[in-house]
């Protein structure tokens, strides 16, 4: 009984047409994994097995460098294909935006627990 009130319910969010300030929150998202990864561009990093990791805020924790910049890759993919595809299927278009903020969201996580660690680690 409670799974079918939250797929109507998800159906019912689903077909309705995004709102505008879907589509600011998308390229919102699309000018910050920009930014991020111009910053990376210019900020030193060191090769550990063969990948580039940020010795400001990810030393020590390639791993976690690693998801951060997947997050942030598909951060900018699903944004990008949700503001391609919003006129046509708007639908479709909900579901790779929610998945882009899902994206960012974790890669925000992310940053927010390498600051956390990196002044952790200084005290």
């Amino acid at each position: 009984m409670a799974v079918k009130a939250l797929l109507g319910t998800l159906l019912v969010v689903l077909s309705s047409p995004p709102p505008i300030q879907f589509t600011t929150i998308l390229e919102f998202i699309l000018c910050v994994c920009l930014a991020t990864t111009t910053l990376f561009i210019q900020v030193p990093h060191e090769y550990i097995n063969e990948a580039a990791i940020l010795t400001i805020l990810f030393k020590g924790l390639p791993s976690i460098f690693c998801v951060f910049g997947f997050s942030i890759i598909l951060a900018f993919s699903g944004a990008f294909t949700a503001l391609m595809i919003i006129r046509n299927k708007p639908a479709i278009a909900r579901i790779f935006g929610l998945c882009s903020m899902a994206s960012m969201s974790s890669a925000m996580a992310l940053l927010m627990w390498a600051i956390y660690n990196k002044l952790a680690a200084t005290i």
